[in-house]
């Protein structure tokens, strides 16, 4: 096993869009293990955000509410789970315009918004990867 140390200090470029304190006792797990489940489902999480932002935009477009929400659903659930907090609240933000009174123009903002978490993200991961 690797020095615990070496591989927290890797994690704190993640600071920002992620929650540190969470990934430290990722998935159940603490220390070493948790940081190289993250490092997994991150993988796989990073992967999956433009599909989902497109399929957003893609929804919006058509005005499909029910695809709308699903996609939010489903980022905001993802989000969370991988300890993206603040893109969790946002999808949760989307989830709440698509149900009460949708507004376009707020929508396409709230997306817009959702996007640039995703490639904040993104670039995060890039920098963690390297």
């Amino acid at each position: 096993m690797s020095d615990p140390t070496i591989s927290i200090e890797k994690f704190k470029v993640l600071d920002g869009p992620f929650d540190l304190a969470s990934i430290h006792n990722f998935g159940g797990f603490e220390g070493e293990e948790a940081l190289e489940l993250f490092e997994e489902v991150l993988e796989i999480f990073i992967e999956d955000l433009p599909v989902r932002t497109q399929g957003m935009q893609q929804a919006l477009s058509s005005t499909d509410l029910e695809t709308l929400s699903r996609e939010a659903h489903s980022l905001k659930g993802s989000g969370r789970n991988t300890c993206a907090k603040r893109l969790g609240d946002l999808c949760e933000e989307l989830e709440k315009i698509v149900k009460n009174d949708f507004n376009p123009a707020q929508a396409g903002e709230k997306i817009n918004e959702i996007t640039s978490e995703c490639e904040s993200i993104a670039e995060v991961f890039m920098k963690f990867s390297d």
